[in-house]
C-alpha cells in the first residue's frame, strides 16, 4: 500500500508539472520562439517566474503552500536525502513521525523511500494535495498577460 500511495504521490505532481510547462509553453511559444527543452526546466522556481512575467501571483494562491509540500514530498520520495528531504522534514515532520518509533531517521536506517515504509503518507494527503492541484487550475484568471509583450508589440 505504501509503495503505491508513494508512486501516485509522485505520479500527480509530475503530471501536473508537466501540464503547466506545457499550457506556458504553448501560449508563449505563439509570441516568441521557445526551444522547449530548457523550457521551465527547473521546476517551480521557473514556473514560479513564468507565471510572474505575465502578471500573475501563483505564490499568493491559497493552495500554493500544499504545492510546495506536494513538489518536496515528490523530490523527496524520488531522490532520497538531500535538498528537498531537509526542507521536507522542518517544513512537514508529520512526513517522518511513525507513532510506534521515536526519534529514528528511517530514510537514514533503510537507504530509501520507495522499497521500505520511512515516509509516513496517508489516504488524507494523497487527497488533499491532489485536491491542490486541481484547485489551481481553477484559480487561475481567464486571461493573462506580459508587459513584456507590450513593449514588443510597441516597437
Amino acid at each position: 500500500e505504501y509503495n503505491t500511495l508513494a508512486m501516485w504521490i509522485v505520479m500527480i505532481y509530475q503530471v501536473w508539472e508537466q501540464q503547466v510547462r506545457r499550457f506556458l509553453y504553448e501560449e508563449m511559444n505563439q509570441t516568441w520562439k521557445l526551444e522547449l527543452k530548457s523550457f521551465c526546466s527547473r521546476g517551480l522556481k521557473d514556473i514560479i517566474q513564468m507565471f510572474k512575467e505575465h502578471n500573475v501571483d501563483v505564490e499568493s494562491y491559497s493552495i500554493w503552500s500544499q504545492i510546495t509540500e506536494l513538489s518536496l514530498l515528490c523530490n523527496t520520495l524520488k531522490h532520497g536525502d538531500g535538498r528537498s528531504a531537509q526542507k521536507l522534514k522542518n517544513d512537514y515532520p508529520k512526513y517522518f513521525q511513525f507513532d510506534h518509533i521515536r526519534d529514528l531517521d528511517l530514510m537514514g536506517l533503510y537507504n530509501t523511500t520507495l522499497l521500505e515504509k520511512v515516509i509516513n503518507i496517508e489516504d488524507d494527503d494523497f487527497k488533499r494535495l491532489g485536491n491542490a492541484l486541481i484547485e489551481f487550475w481553477s484559480m487561475l484568471p481567464e486571461r493573462m498577460y506580459s508587459d513584456e509583450l507590450d513593449e514588443y508589440e510597441e516597437s
